[in-house]
């Protein structure tokens, strides 16, 4: 029978619960700053923590496994020890930084739909997140964006698209959500018809209001690459709740 180095069994349920802490920390940081409600899956935050828990909770353990050893002496142990911990930092810095770079900035409203808008996408465009605080006071704020009138806009908005500027990532054209709230309305998403297909969805909506409130929001698709999911307002443009459609 296969019998594992008692030195190296250690050392591998050690490097595993240090690494479990740290993933639970990480996690939690993930979900609470960069992804958060009522955000997070439409986001795509179980990808960005299945990419910490794949690097933090396998890479390091599984180097300790294969090169740690009771044969060895202390100082090659320790040598061992701080390549393995800089092998995953490193590892683990390029994974948070992809993982934040997919966070979502904003939630534009754009035509007939929302659009979740990445951190990254805004920070290659403009060399930084802007300060959005001005058209909303969420987490992940939420957004409309003007179609442009005059001439002097419009040539703005088409050398943009020209440049690869998606209209929705355009920020001159943001403006606070109530101001949309009018063409909003006027591409909703019918409701009852959606209940009818999934009606598994009303407890979701029950828990957002009662059914004289219901019968005053308004909703709205939001596209993403992560499932359907369905914005829910209410009449003064203040976010309810996102809910995920079935397939």
């Amino acid at each position: 029978m296969f019998k594992i180095d008692v030195f190296k069994r250690k050392a591998v349920v050690f490097h595993l619960l240090l690494s479990g802490l740290l993933t639970v920390g990480l996690a939690t940081w993930i979900l609470w700053r960069w992804f958060p409600a009522p955000f997070s899956f439409a986001a795509g935050a179980l990808t960005g923590l299945m990419i910490v828990i794949s690097v933090d909770m396998c890479l390091g353990p599984l180097l300790t496994f294969i090169v740690m050893h009771s044969k060895k002496s202390i100082r090659e142990r320790f040598i061992d020890a701080l390549v393995i911990a800089l092998l995953q930092l490193s590892a683990l810095s390029y994974g948070m930084w992809q993982v934040y770079l997919a966070s979502p900035a904003a939630v534009v409203f754009w035509e007939d739909a929302f659009y979740l808008v990445k951190t990254g996408s805004l920070q290659q465009r403009y060399g930084e997140v802007p300060d959005l605080t001005a058209f909303s006071q969420q987490s992940v704020p939420v957004i409309y964006a003007l179609k442009p009138v005059t001439s002097e806009d419009l040539r703005a908005f088409n050398q943009a698209l020209h440049a690869g500027v998606v209209p929705f990532e355009q920020v001159s054209l943001y403006r606070p959500l109530a101001e949309g709230l009018p063409l909003i309305k006027q591409s909703p998403v019918n409701i009852q018809k959606l209940l009818q297909r999934f009606p598994q969805l009303q407890p979701q909506l029950d828990a957002l209001g009662d059914q004289q409130a219901q019968q005053t929001f308004v909703y709205s698709a939001l596209r993403s690459e992560y499932g359907k999911y369905l914005m829910v307002l209410d009449d003064s443009a203040q976010l309810r709740g996102v809910l995920q459609l079935p397939e």
